[in-house]
């Protein structure tokens, strides 16, 4: 994991290689605040009322950031979910409270998995549900092993039909996305802030899955010094491998160094190709 500094209440974490950078030089990731407790076919929850005083705080925090760098200007790429949404818009309310002009830009690039149609039954409110925490286990064997098509939920049903996976079998009406489908859409939003020429400070709200797919691009790829050092196919093996992440709670930020931009383009270019190329 990155080395990082905590201090007190700080909710804006830096590590050692960020200091001193331009606003060019650096982004930073933010992770939603705390959604509702509700269990619903959209995952759609609102945050709840507890969790926006620690986004203004946060919001806050990236102000000062922005002053001690000499930031002029802000973009915000936000998920297309609710509490993204209403995270993104707290913390833009704090730039503008500061004089700092932003801009805002809603995406689906950093939206969380989309886990499919699933069925609600014996639901306890306020507790994990099991078939989806089931599920994402094996959504991440899945990653683990590279296999790019498997789609979430889906108990792979064999021969006299056994499944794989009986502990997720008969819960999904229709299957989520695949690791393919989320992996194009994340390295085509990252292509598309590293392609961004000027020095705006770049902010993404995403969720746990994004934000440590995007630790783990970023981190990796600071290592390479060539774009052949993976094969396509293996870059989400090379990023379990080689890419460090810090876990980011709700409504935290950390900064992160850019790699070489225009390395980073060409590898996201080559396993975007690739990615195209299968789906």
């Amino acid at each position: 994991m990155f080395v990082a500094e905590r201090r007190g209440p700080m909710r804006l974490i830096e590590n050692q290689d960020t200091r001193g950078c331009s606003p060019g030089e650096v982004m930073i990731l933010v992770r939603h605040g705390i959604d509702a407790v509700v269990l619903s076919q959209d995952l759609n929850q609102p945050l709840t009322e507890d969790t926006k005083p620690d986004i203004r705080t946060l919001g806050k925090q990236i102000v000062r950031f922005c002053r001690k760098i000499n930031v002029r200007q802000t973009q915000i790429r936000y998920s297309n979910r609710l509490r993204a949404i209403q995270t993104a818009t707290i913390a833009a309310e704090e730039f503008s409270v500061a004089g700092i002009p932003t801009e805002i830009f809603e995406t689906a690039g950093v939206r969380e998995i989309y886990q499919g149609d699933f069925v609600i039954k014996n639901h306890i409110h306020g507790k994990e549900y099991k078939p989806l925490v089931d599920a994402w286990s094996v959504w991440q064997q899945k990653l683990d092993a590279c296999e790019l098509l498997y789609r979430f939920g889906n108990p792979i049903m064999g021969v006299g039909g056994k499944a794989e996976h009986p502990e997720i079998v008969g819960w999904f009406k229709e299957f989520g996305e695949h690791q393919g489908e989320f992996s194009l859409r994340l390295y085509l939003l990252l292509k598309e802030v590293f392609e961004e020429d000027g020095d705006s400070l770049q902010i993404i709200v995403g969720h746990q899955a994004s934000c440590s797919r995007i630790q783990r691009v970023i981190s990796a790829t600071s290592k390479l010094s060539r774009t052949d050092e993976f094969k396509p196919g293996d870059f989400v093996k090379f990023l379990e491998k080689s890419g460090l992440r810090t876990a980011i709670e709700p409504a935290y930020g950390i900064v992160l160094k850019k790699p070489n931009r225009n390395l980073i383009i060409e590898v996201l270019q080559k396993e975007i190709d690739y990615l195209r190329s299968i789906i």
